[in-house]
């Protein structure tokens, strides 16, 4: 379904007024209109229940400015309101009071709702009609981003992080301690490798990574108990540190699967504004 949306030849126009989290996440952010309000909150939080970043999250998140989307990936840090703009996992941003309004005119368009250009015209118009909500701190990150995860191995990334010891990278630290060492270093490795990757071939990879991780490790099922069943937060992870975690191991993940079991998608011509 990730596939058909981000190739769906009439405009696809997402209101993202909640949590936009997961499988959310996914039937909205690879469509062409995503449009954040202050009443979003977006996060893809799968290293701390020991899983990766599925839904073809790769390849979007691989696609944001800088690292940022390696430090999203690997922290499951929540993005809230003009942040999802700024971050550009959003194309617009509006007041949530403004959505009915906008909703009576994309319906008055007619035929023109068919039209990407008109849609876009539409909504930028009913953005330009409100006061420009105030910058976040985000992008202020993104040199932090940049130089503490553009390294070459997950172990890199977290004695970088050390290393800066200020109060952006001690969060960020604890954030990815309380994850799944080797969700980490598979969600690092698919990040990477979806910035040359079509939409398509990256959902092929996630589905085969989901298939052995529901085979070999048990942290998946670790991380739904600690999380979301005994809601400890206490998960015991195993391997329990990412120097524990070997390229075997991670690359185990990969494995192609037999032919007959492979997932195969067509090839996608996106329509997606702020991210090609």
């Amino acid at each position: 379904m990730n596939n058909l949306i981000a190739k769906y030849p009439k405009p696809y126009i997402s209101l993202l007024d909640g949590i936009v989290m997961g499988g959310g996440a996914g039937v909205s952010i690879h469509g062409s209109f995503r449009v954040a309000t202050e009443k979003s909150i977006f996060a893809m939080p799968e290293c701390g229940i020991g899983l990766f970043v599925d839904i073809g999250a790769a390849y979007f998140l691989s696609r944001l400015p800088g690292e940022m989307g390696m430090y999203l990936a690997l922290t499951g840090q929540r993005l809230k309101g003009v942040e999802l703009k700024e971050s550009t996992l959003a194309t617009h941003y509006l007041p949530s009071n403004r959505l009915p309004e906008l909703e009576q005119a994309l319906q008055g368009l007619g035929s023109k709702a068919g039209e990407h250009s008109a849609v876009h015209h539409l909504i930028t118009s009913f953005e330009e009609k409100d006061m420009p909500p105030h910058q976040s701190d985000l992008l202020l990150h993104l040199p932090e981003m940049n130089a503490c995860f553009n390294q070459d191995n997950v172990e890199a990334i977290h004695a970088s992080l050390k290393e800066l010891d200020n109060e952006w990278s001690q969060a960020t630290l604890k954030l990815m301690n309380g994850g799944s060492p080797t969700s980490q270093k598979i969600c690092f490795r698919h990040v990477k490798a979806a910035r040359n990757m079509s939409l398509a071939k990256v959902l092929e990879e996630d589905y085969r990574l989901l298939h052995h991780m529901c085979h070999i490790s048990n942290d998946f099922v670790e991380g739904i108990r600690a999380k979301l069943i005994e809601k400890d937060n206490n998960a015991r992870w195993n391997p329990a540190t990412v120097d524990e975690v070997t390229d075997d191991m991670v690359s185990a993940y990969f494995r192609r699967l037999k032919p007959s079991e492979e997932l195969q998608l067509e090839e996608t011509t996106q329509h997606l504004h702020s991210r090609l």
